[in-house]
């Protein structure tokens, strides 16, 4: 679900990447004018939910994975670099890391807010019922 209301966002405000705080104040200027849509927003998430299960399929069976959403990525990057590392092999990992981004949080309440619609309308729709309780879309609970 958060994978598909950035991409929606991203499209609506064309802004992909926030990498100063030039880019963070032109992407709130254009942000608070995005509507929210459901039906593409539903468009992108029914691919991704696509394509995770052609993934999943693919490496049947399963292997162990760990998630890790983008933005606490972008948030926390020592830390989720660490706990990634830890994941493929605790005896390789590094005890202290550092990371370098130019990426910055948006830190905005509207990615969060229509998270949360997006999820309400597919409750009420009554759609992707066989994956509430699925790990990787947490956010459907």
């Amino acid at each position: 679900v958060d994978q598909a209301i950035s991409d929606f966002m991203a499209n609506a405000t064309t802004t992909w990447h926030v990498r100063n705080n030039e880019d963070l104040s032109a992407y709130k200027k254009t942000v608070d004018a995005v509507t929210f849509d459901f039906d593409k927003i539903n468009k992108r998430f029914s691919t991704y939910v696509k394509d995770e299960t052609e993934l999943r399929n693919f490496l049947r069976p399963a292997p162990q994975v760990k998630t890790i959403r983008y933005a606490d990525l972008i948030a926390e990057p020592e830390g989720h670099t660490r706990d990634i590392l830890m994941f493929i092999d605790p005896q390789a990992a590094p005890a202290t890391i550092t990371t370098q981004t130019s990426l910055i949080k948006t830190g905005l309440d509207r990615h969060q807010e229509f998270i949360q619609t997006f999820v309400a309308e597919i409750r009420k729709r009554g759609l992707y019922k066989d994956m509430l309780n699925d790990p990787l879309f947490a956010e459907l609970r």
